[in-house]
């Protein structure tokens, strides 16, 4: 009985798993291992994905937003109609792109061989768009200006001598200008506009005076009755007839000129970033707006025999026509995806792991209807 019981126990003692059988439970592990992974890998891919999608669709409709409303409010001189005379009548840099000619909105065509861009804007960090493996460029994204005026007016009620001189003014409130910044002066016929800089001005003062010597044109600052006219260093543009001064009524508003390009971004560098040059303070200051932003296309609608027709800066003979932008942004995300996609984008060729999307809004310029 004792040797049947230890026999038994021996017999339990030697079972276990066999070599074949090991070999199985670790292949069998190892499957649902890999499904575990590959969940993981697909999730993280996915996410990742959602959050580059999500920065594209955030910046564009933020880029979007911001270009509209500049659009919207172009060639916005109060009272004043797209009929308006608009004159620069007082200017330091002749050569600003921000203060180049009257016209609401001014573009300018990118291309293949040279920046379209105006000698002030930032050429050493312009975004260039290459050749898919190649250093060539094939192409420079669009850019335009858009002026007019914004924020609260102030009413005139006298100069110091309103028949000899239209240099020092006095607003019937207390104003909001600083010494060196334009100003767009609306004649009380809401028919002249003129965009003159302050020399001295005081925030929350009720007078402002322009700029004299080599910054002003000498004598009378007034508005030319000329559409389109603008004084020169030399201010030629002054002569009997030509211009009116303005009278109590009139009114002051700030002058706005943004200038939209793309650019390397300043924040996170190598990354495409649609910028924009403002007048502050009398000069140029960069802002950075959305990142992501790796090329622009600008179409402008023209008026044309009741006909609205849309066509590139170049083939444009006449901004005061311009009633309408239509404005074509390529989103980029910010790091690379898995898969490596070739397409053909707004005329140019990419082949890469970034992930793109061509957003398009057209935008009316109200003040040009």
């Amino acid at each position: 009985m004792k040797a049947n019981v230890k026999q038994s126990l021996r017999r339990l003692r030697s079972f276990g798993f066999s070599i074949v059988e090991l070999m199985v439970a670790i292949l069998i592990g190892l499957i649902i291992l890999a499904g575990v992974i590959q969940v993981v890998v697909t999730s993280k891919t996915t996410f990742l994905g959602q959050e580059e999608m999500s920065f594209i669709q955030e910046n564009a409709r933020y880029a979007m937003d911001l270009i509209g409303k500049d659009l919207q409010g172009a060639g916005y001189f109060g009272c004043s109609g797209n009929a308006a005379s608009v004159a620069l009548v007082a200017r330091v840099d002749a050569n600003s792109a921000l203060l180049l000619g009257p016209e609401p909105v001014r573009g300018f065509e990118g291309g293949s061989t040279t920046a379209p861009y105006p000698a002030d804007y930032p050429s050493d960090k312009l975004w260039k768009i290459y050749e898919p493996g190649s250093t060539i460029i094939q192409d420079y994204p669009d850019s335009f200006v858009v002026r007019g005026a914004a924020g609260a007016q102030f009413s005139i009620r006298q100069t110091t001598d309103p028949i000899t001189t239209n240099t020092v003014f006095t607003t019937t409130s207390a104003h909001s200008f600083k010494a060196g910044e334009y100003i767009a002066l609306v004649a009380e016929d809401c028919r002249r506009v003129g965009v003159v800089r302050a020399a001295t001005a005081v925030e929350g003062s009720t007078t402002f005076t322009l700029a004299a010597g080599s910054s002003v044109c000498p004598g009378p600052i007034k508005p030319a009755l000329d559409r389109g006219l603008i004084c020169n260093a030399e201010c030629s543009c002054f002569g009997e007839g030509m211009n009116q001064l303005y009278l109590p009524g009139s009114v002051a508003m700030p002058y706005v000129s943004h200038a939209y390009y793309i650019a390397d971004s300043s924040a996170l560098p190598g990354v495409p970033a649609l910028k924009r040059k403002i007048l502050r303070n009398g000069s140029g200051a960069e802002e950075e707006i959305a990142l992501g932003v790796e090329d622009m296309d600008l179409l402008y609608g023209i008026l044309d025999s009741g006909n609205l027709r849309y066509m590139k800066a170049s083939a444009v003979t006449d901004w005061s026509k311009v009633v309408s932008v239509q404005v074509n942004l390529l989103m980029r995300s910010q790091a690379e995806s898995t898969n490596r996609v070739g397409r053909i984008l707004l005329e140019n060729s990419y082949d890469d792991r970034f992930m793109r999307q061509v957003v398009t809004s057209t935008f009316r310029l109200r003040n040009r209807i």
